[in-house]
């Protein structure tokens, strides 16, 4: 059994996808000057394409790139070119994990990310129960989780770190529900329901008619 889902392929890409249309190239993947200038401390062209990547990939998402992830061949070209550098050089700086690794470190502090803390996942977390307690498919309950990173500055953690906290605050926001309609039922009526429910169940049929 696979495991449970909160969200959908498509929803997850739409939540944490990276976006390649004109419009989202231009808006969230131009250098500014500042931009620049961090890409040219960087000594070798891949390393100033691999480094503007992970930059405009991190602030557009929220997220580091995952492991063995390609982002989208549109986003490589239109940062060579702005920087002036063979797109095709991004190929060997993907292969250098520890390359990825420092520039990464070096980028939360330029765009003043860091890494998300439990106090982040509980803030998280009660935004979901919050989202949950109004409605129950998973979307609204994921974005509201990912919100909440945001607002607090946290780098985003795994996909499948959010949908486990997301079910987490739908389960308790369930639980909270049912308590409280539970709690406005006086006990005389849910002892009347509790023997009518057990009436129902096909082996107390079979036991009451035999």
């Amino acid at each position: 059994m696979g495991r449970r889902r909160l969200v959908s392929s498509k929803e997850a890409a739409i939540l944490l996808g990276i976006a390649t249309d004109e419009a989202s190239l231009i808006r969230h993947f131009t250098l500014v000057s500042a931009d620049r200038l961090e890409c040219e401390l960087r000594r070798r062209p891949q390393n100033k394409l691999g480094f503007a990547v992970q930059l405009c990939t991190m602030r557009h998402t929220g997220r580091l790139l995952w492991d063995n992830e390609q982002p989208p061949a549109a986003v490589i070209k239109y940062l060579a070119g702005q920087l002036g550098i063979d797109a095709r050089l991004y190929a060997f700086y993907a292969h250098r994990v520890q390359t990825r690794f420092d520039h990464s470190r070096s980028l939360m502090a330029y765009l003043s990310l860091r890494t998300a803390s439990e106090d982040d996942r509980r803030a998280a977390l009660v935004a979901a129960i919050d989202a949950a307690a109004n409605g129950d498919h998973g979307l609204p309950i994921a974005t509201a989780a990912i919100a909440e990173f945001r607002k607090r500055n946290a780098l985003l953690p795994s996909l499948h770190s959010i949908e486990k906290i997301g079910l987490g605050g739908r389960a308790i926001a369930r639980r909270r529900a049912e308590k409280e309609l539970v709690e406005g039922i006086p006990p005389e009526r849910l002892t009347l329901l509790d023997r009518r429910w057990r009436l129902t169940r096909p082996s107390a049929r079979r036991a009451f008619i035999g």
